[in-house]
C-alpha cells in the first residue's frame, strides 16, 4: 500500500489496473470499505449510517451508491474481505487436523489480536 490519503485515515491502494478510471473506481471502493470497517468496529452495524461512512471516507453518498446497493451490501463486502483471512486459517487448520470448533485457536493465531478482534466483533454485531 502507498501513503495515507490526506485527512481520510485510510491508505491509498495500488490496484494493479492499467485503466486510470478503473483504478480510481477501485480506490474509491477501498476507501469506502476501510471507512465502513472503522465505523462498524467503533459504533456497530446498526448505529453506523451511510452518512457516517461517507463522512469518514470524505466522499459523497452518490459515490457510496455507485459502489454498493445498500449499507448491508457494503457490510457483506467488508465481511468477505476482512473475514477472508480467518476463513482461510480455519480451512487450513481443519485440513491439518486442528479442531475447527476451537475458536480460541483462531483468535490467537499469529497476527490476530484476540482481545481487539473480540471487542470489534461485539461492537459490530451489538443491536
Amino acid at each position: 500500500m502507498a501513503g495515507a490519503l490526506p485527512g481520510a485515515g485510510v491508505q491509498a491502494v495500488d490496484t494493479g489496473v492499467d485503466d486510470p478510471r478503473e483504478a480510481r473506481r477501485l480506490q474509491r471502493r477501498v476507501r469506502l470499505m476501510q471507512a465502513a470497517l472503522a465505523m462498524f468496529a467503533a459504533r456497530g452495524y446498526h448505529v453506523s449510517s451511510v452518512d457516517d461512512i461517507v463522512a469518514r471516507a470524505h466522499m459523497s453518498k452518490s459515490a457510496f451508491y455507485d459502489q454498493f446497493d445498500s449499507k448491508e451490501h457494503c457490510f457483506r463486502e467488508v465481511l468477505a474481505q476482512e473475514g477472508g483471512e480467518l476463513i482461510h486459517a480455519v480451512i487450513a487448520a481443519a485440513s491439518g487436523g486442528q479442531d475447527h470448533r476451537d475458536l480460541g485457536y483462531f483468535l490467537t493465531h499469529p497476527g490476530a489480536d484476540a482481545e481487539s478482534l473480540a471487542g470489534s466483533l461485539c461492537r459490530i454485531f451489538a443491536p
